[in-house]
């Protein structure tokens, strides 16, 4: 195992290209430290590279940011908390991406992962 110190203020692809160093496959992953999730590592992984892409982001339907509920004539009828939103799709935060991503981040503090051209 590696620690890289990336720094403190440096963004998602700042911090993938200052360790690309130790990055000696392909085929790489990357998840935030706060994300919790259902994804089947595997199938993610199948998909990415049946789909001949640089990178494939996880989506998944977030929750509501708040409970929500109905009312009739100032009754409470119903009450869901943090609904599902509907049909939108947010980056579920486990992302698979080819080593030639490389190519296009720098070690710049503010080289983003999510925002390169």
């Amino acid at each position: 195992m590696t620690l890289v110190e990336t720094g403190i203020n440096t963004l998602k692809g700042g911090r993938i290209k200052r360790v690309a160093e130790f990055l000696d496959v392909d085929v790489n992953m990357v998840t935030y430290g706060d994300g919790v999730a259902n994804i089947d590592i595997k199938k993610l992984v199948k998909f990415h590279k049946s789909h001949g892409k640089t990178v494939t982001f996880s989506g998944v339907h977030p929750s509501g940011r708040f409970g929500e509920f109905e009312e009739i004539d100032n009754q409470v009828i119903s009450f869901q908390e943090k609904p599902d939103s509907g049909n939108a799709y947010i980056n579920g935060g486990f992302m698979v991406f080819n080593r030639n991503l490389l190519n296009q981040l720098t070690t710049d503090e503010d080289c983003d992962f999510e925002s390169w051209q």
